[in-house]
């Protein structure tokens, strides 16, 4: 019963914080703009993503996870901020590769090993 009242007022938390984030995002003007390569019509706030990362990463200090998913958490975590950052500033495209191929070493070096993908058939 606590298990259930933990993840209530978890997922209240990050309803709040997803409140806060979109008066954040118009307050400093966080919002990907409609350009020609762009598929919407309006401005869009980056806060979506910012609120999957915090949820993701708030559930890997409290859940007790193997050691290769904190792994896999972290090094997202790099490619999570130079992707918003890269939204926000416009970064150089071989700064975002580096620091993609960083975050594929990082999992790479942990000896995280995948043997399948489940039950998919292609």
């Amino acid at each position: 019963m606590i298990l259930i009242y933990k993840y209530f007022f978890l997922s209240l938390f990050f309803l709040s914080a997803f409140i806060a984030l979109r008066f954040i995002a118009i307050q400093f003007n966080l919002f990907d703009k409609p350009e020609k390569r762009k598929i919407h019509n309006y401005p869009i706030p980056y806060v979506g993503g910012i609120i999957i990362y915090l949820i993701i990463l708030s559930l890997s200090f409290f859940r007790n996870y193997p050691f290769e998913i904190n792994y896999l958490i972290y090094a997202s975590s790099i490619v999570f901020i130079i992707g918003f950052l890269d939204d926000k500033f416009n970064l150089n495209p071989l700064l975002r590769l580096f620091f993609q191929f960083s975050s594929s070493f990082i999992i790479l070096g942990s000896g995280v090993i995948i043997h399948n993908l489940g039950d998919y058939y292609f």
